[in-house]
């Protein structure tokens, strides 16, 4: 059988060939999804000029529907890497290119090299995968991305609650990436997670909220006792939030009295942040009421502060503790605390009329 052969020189334009070949397949198959497009508008030409869009709360599902199944692929890789809208209309030399390469090139070539932290469209995208809920499941690894960047450096908070209600609304499917970063997640993340957990109902209904809502109280439970103040600080209202979103819900109602443990918790902080969620639990906070009358001599203004507040809106019987907010709307040293007696004084006179 004859050999081949080849010129001087076309083994070596061979070896090109074949490496132009694997790098044109690898551009190919990892280039970013493609843009989705309803009557002939471009979705970020829509987002740029839709108040639905830019104004968070008004955004629907329907409104996003009509994108058809190309949107959810587009808004997980516009939430990883964003997306300058400004620039939308110019595509650059990497525009097209896998991410990979994107992230070797400056953004005005159409790469990644620009955090996507500060990127509006990044984050507009992210509250758009919060409002798909369990549709957006395809994203949760992007989101899960996201939060490792975050835990390597500090966010902004607004940005990183955005990231934590998405994979929180993205159903059951999130939880594995939600516990990773509980147990290896910076205490930012940790607590932003822990805060926002009663976001998980919303994405959850049937016998499947029994589960996750189980697994969600035990979570809470295990962080109240946590050794770091800041994750008892938001582990606790996140148990209150879950009671507001779920009142007859029993693992809820049955972790309550870790919640009010913290109101004699050492660290002031968190008997404030605990104080202030006693007005979401309703009459559930009843046994806690006594413990908070005391907290009106307690020696931290904040506490006072929310003490006072949460008397005002919760209790019913106001006659163990009206004369000591009197006393505390008077002669508190602290103007808040002050303040914040004659507005509970205020609330408790009104109802009284009222009933």
């Amino acid at each position: 059988m004859p050999s081949l052969s080849f010129p001087r020189g076309g083994k070596f334009l061979l070896l090109l060939a074949i490496i132009a070949m694997i790098i044109t397949g690898a551009w190919w198959w990892q280039r970013p999804p493609s843009e989705p497009v309803y009557h002939g508008e471009r979705f970020t030409a829509w987002a740029n000029n839709s108040p639905a869009f830019t104004s968070y709360t008004e955004l629907t599902v329907e409104q996003l529907h009509v994108f058809g199944p190309a949107l959810i692929p587009w808004l997980t890789y516009a939430c990883e890497y964003g997306l300058d809208l400004d620039d939308a209309d110019q595509t650059g030399a990497f525009h097209n290119a896998p991410e990979w390469l994107r992230r070797w090139a400056p953004r005005r070539w159409g790469g990644l090299r620009q955090s996507p932290d500060t990127d509006i469209f990044s984050h507009q995208a992210r509250w758009a995968l919060i409002q798909l809920g369990p549709e957006a499941a395809p994203a949760i690894p992007a989101l899960g991305r996201c939060l490792k960047r975050y835990s390597q450096r500090p966010a902004r908070d607004d940005k990183l609650e955005v990231i934590v209600i998405a994979l929180h609304r993205a159903g059951p499917t999130s939880w594995p990436v939600v516990q990773d970063a509980l147990e290896h997640g910076s205490p930012q993340v940790r607590c932003r997670l822990l805060s926002c957990m009663h976001e998980r109902l919303r994405a959850t209904e049937g016998p499947m909220l029994e589960t996750e809502g189980t697994r969600v109280a035990r979570t809470l439970i295990k962080a109240c006792r946590d050794p770091d103040p800041a994750i008892r600080a938001s582990a606790g209202p996140g148990l209150g939030f879950c009671v507001y979103a779920q009142p007859e819900f029993p693992p809820f109602t049955a972790a309550l009295p870790e919640v009010f443990r913290l109101l004699a918790d050492p660290n002031a902080d968190v008997r404030a942040r605990i104080a202030d969620i006693l007005t979401w639990c309703g009459d559930k906070a009843a046994p806690a009421i006594p413990r908070v009358i005391e907290m009106l001599d307690d020696p931290d203004e904040e506490v006072r502060y929310e003490a006072a507040e949460t008397l005002g809106q919760v209790s019913h019987d106001s006659a163990p503790f009206i004369a000591r907010l009197r006393t505390m709307a008077e002669h508190d040293p602290a103007s808040s605390c002050r303040n914040s007696a004659k507005v509970a004084l205020d609330r408790l006179a009104r109802r009284g009329r009222q009933n």
